[in-house]
């Protein structure tokens, strides 16, 4: 395993009874269209191929022989994959009627490119694939892009293809914000409890922690299956930060870091 560049976890304990968790991995920003600065729609097919308006459609014959469409799958679900990774996904359409298809590319929110054709046709019999490509800039529990195409088949003039899925941080840890602290005595240790994990990696180290007090201790150990089938979780640790008795009364402010290792990650 290689150190990975954001791989530092800082846990900073705030006292009497505040446990603030602060992840520094990835960066915020939207999950913008691979091509598409701003919010324009993306595209990278030829200008003959793509409807400017509903009636630039493919135009469809007053009287047959007709295409016909048929798709393996409209829909894509990824699952999950990290922030500032890129995706791709190409489906398959197939001509089974007995004209040529045309097909031409409507709105899209992704880059959307349709290959292996020759201006947007396919012959009776024929197959193509529509590929849709996109980058995922920030976390997204509800990520999805579509990409609509016009036909002349008369039975089906339109159809949207659509890739979804779940955009998460390389690391992250559990609760989010804050983690209450268990009521600090002078007799007894307080404790807080909590985790690390990965949506995305099967494995991850813990190298180090640096603890800036000796008040504080912290114990990792790796996550059981139940806890990491319940947080959909691939690799985690549970964490335990233990104050000691003699922590000074009032407010305190500390820090805890955890060095981390992790497989190289392809952007």
């Amino acid at each position: 395993m290689e150190s990975h560049p954001l791989t530092k976890v800082v846990v900073g304990i705030v006292g009497l009874g505040i446990v603030a968790v602060a992840v520094w991995f990835g960066r915020s920003g939207g999950n913008m269209p691979v091509g598409s600065p701003g919010n324009r729609l993306a595209t990278d097919t030829p200008d003959d191929i793509i409807a400017k308006e509903v009636f630039d459609r493919p135009p469809i014959s007053p009287e047959g022989p007709y295409p016909e469409v048929k798709l393996d799958k409209e829909k894509y679900d990824f699952s999950m994959m990290a922030v500032g990774g890129n995706g791709s996904h190409s489906f398959v359409i197939h001509n089974v009627g007995q004209a040529a298809l045309l097909l031409k590319k409507g709105k899209t929110t992704c880059k959307c490119t349709i290959s292996d054709l020759a201006a947007g046709e396919i012959p009776p019999g024929g197959s193509a694939s529509i590929d849709l490509t996109w980058k995922a800039l920030a976390v997204d529990p509800q990520f999805e892009q579509r990409a609509i195409i016009y036909t002349n088949d008369p039975d089906n003039d339109e159809f949207e293809l659509v890739i979804s899925g779940k955009i998460t941080e390389v690391i992250e840890v559990n609760p989010r914000g804050a983690w209450t602290l268990n009521e600090l005595s002078v007799n007894s240790e307080s404790t807080v409890s909590g985790s690390i994990f990965s949506h995305i990696l099967e494995s991850f180290e813990i190298d180090e922690t640096q603890l800036s007090s000796d008040s504080f201790e912290v114990s990792v150990e790796p996550m059981a299956a139940e806890r990491l089938k319940a947080l959909d979780a691939k690799s985690g640790y549970s964490v335990n930060v233990s104050v000691t008795p003699n922590v000074p009364i009032g407010v305190f402010r500390e820090k805890l870091t955890f060095k981390l290792k992790t497989p190289d990650i392809d952007p």
